[in-house]
């Protein structure tokens, strides 16, 4: 099918047909609804040979993959975008007009996928959309929030917070893939081994915690790359029902452990005032990166082979989008060397040539901390990673110029019984950057004064954008 191409008579034809085989009904009994669900499946289908030829050509060229791990993704509608980037927007206006239908009621019966709140999201939407436009292999990793941030009513002057039930018709656009799920693993304990005089680490009675993909076609200008936004979703390993408490009628009861497992993608931001919303905001962005990297392991061994990790760097990219995905440091560092027997090291250099970092935020009371214990508690290894990390660091300032204690201080991961995720972040990565020159330079000046200091050839700069097309083409047309 070429899309660009598309008659109007094409396009008619195409839609009745995916209407019927849907909802089995005509398109005078359809709601707007099922039409809109009917033309979502019908632009998926029509881009499915294109996302398989562009995931092929990545793979035999074997280009460099950006994964870009992001608590949120402000992505917007995708029926209006999608039909622009094909180039057929006109074209479906036309067609459905002629058929009866205003396109309008299908783009505004859409809810607005409530993944992301403000710039955080609308960065990484942006970078998403840039990605596939220019050609370059690039991967989103979120996650599938049930409800986004709120909804606002305004009752009497005063704002009212309402659930965003965003995906309460269906996600269309979103599919599944049960057979690609990852296993995540918290609480439990550490025990130490010992293999031909190797030490190793054991995670013994740990909890475990499915995280389910669905995938998303994010579709380049003209339609001809077709890349990735992949989002996961917290599920029980195994269907628990406390068929004991079901039966004496204590339904919430029963299915409290189910609930609890999927409470971790049900809300974007919990609150963290008190100690079980800093639980469950851990256990969110733990899921986000414990998840994304297995995934990523899975395809660099199953393009590059399994002792192929020397070459990471060469080949993959792992760019965390604020703090939220600072565990990447040190979940990278615990796959290479208790999954794959790197040595510290080798793991390390293989770790700060992967990751990049965007900070955006200028405040330092408004990085992220978490409480030491807890950490310890809910990611014992990752826990033990992170020391380890923060305690050769500390090492490592000895050797430079300035005053010690001030440095460590000022860079330090432990702090005051916290652990400071931007500090991580900066440590494990090899290129930091601001959102704007300005922004940029304040974390250079002040922010991270000291480590710039330290290593001034890390910090750049990366000006914020807009996606261009969606505010012209789409909000202002004439």
């Amino acid at each position: 099918m070429v899309i660009q191409n598309y008659t109007p008579e094409e396009f008619q034809r195409d839609f009745l047909s995916y209407l019927s085989k849907i909802t089995g009904k005509s398109l005078e009994d359809c709601s707007t609804g099922e039409r809109y669900t009917a033309l979502s499946a019908m632009i998926l289908n029509a881009i499915a040979d294109r996302r398989a030829a562009t995931s092929l050509r990545h793979d035999e060229n074997r280009e460099k993959k950006v994964y870009y791990l992001s608590m949120e993704f402000l992505i917007g509608k995708l029926l209006e975008n999608s039909l622009v980037n094909l180039g057929i927007r006109d074209v479906a206006e036309e067609s459905l007009r002629e058929l009866g239908v205003d396109i309008k009621d299908l783009f505004d019966f859409e809810r607005d996928p409530g993944l992301g709140n403000g710039g955080l999201g609308r960065l990484a939407a942006c970078f998403l959309d840039s990605m596939a436009s220019t050609a370059v292999p690039g991967v989103g990793m979120g996650l599938y929030f049930r409800f986004g941030l709120f909804r606002q009513r305004i009752d009497s002057g005063y704002q009212i917070e309402e659930p965003d039930d965003w995906d309460v018709n269906g996600f269309p656009w979103g599919i599944e893939k049960p057979t690609e799920a990852v296993e995540v693993h918290f609480g439990g304990e550490i025990e130490k081994t010992f293999n031909n005089g190797k030490l190793g680490f054991e995670h013994k009675n740990y909890e475990s915690i499915l995280a389910m993909p669905t995938d998303v076609s994010i579709i380049g200008w003209q339609g001809e790359n077709i890349n990735n936004l992949r989002l996961w979703k917290a599920k029980p390993v195994k269907e628990t029902v406390d068929m004991d408490a079901f039966n004496h009628g204590q339904y919430a009861e029963a299915m409290r452990q189910r609930s609890n497992i999927e409470a971790l993608t049900c809300i974007l931001y919990p609150n963290d005032n008190q100690e079980s919303g800093k639980i469950l905001r851990i256990k969110q962005e733990y899921l986000l990166v414990a998840a994304s990297l297995e995934s990523i392991f899975r395809k660099y061994k199953e393009t590059y082979g399994p002792k192929a990790f020397f070459e990471m760097p060469l080949h993959v990219s792992i760019h965390t989008n604020d703090t939220h995905p600072a565990f990447a440091v040190p979940e990278l560092m615990r796959k290479l060397m208790d999954e794959e027997g790197l040595e510290w090291n080798e793991a390390w250099e293989i770790t700060k040539g992967v990751i990049s970092f965007t900070n955006h935020t200028v405040m330092p009371e408004a990085l992220e901390k978490w409480p030491q214990e807890m950490l310890r508690k809910l990611l014992p290894r990752i826990y033990m990673i992170i020391e380890e990390i923060d305690n050769r660091w500390k090492n490592y300032l000895h050797d430079v110029e300035g005053d010690w204690h001030e440095m460590v201080n000022a860079t330090e991961v432990f702090h005051q019984g916290e652990v400071r995720m931007a500090q991580l972040s900066v440590i494990g990565s090899h290129s930091v950057n601001g959102v704007a020159e300005l922004h940029s330079e304040i974390i250079k000046n002040s922010l991270f004064n000291q480590f710039y200091r330290i290593q001034p050839e890390k910090f750049n700069n990366k000006t914020n954008g807009i996606s261009h097309r969606r505010f012209l083409i789409q909000a202002n047309p004439a």
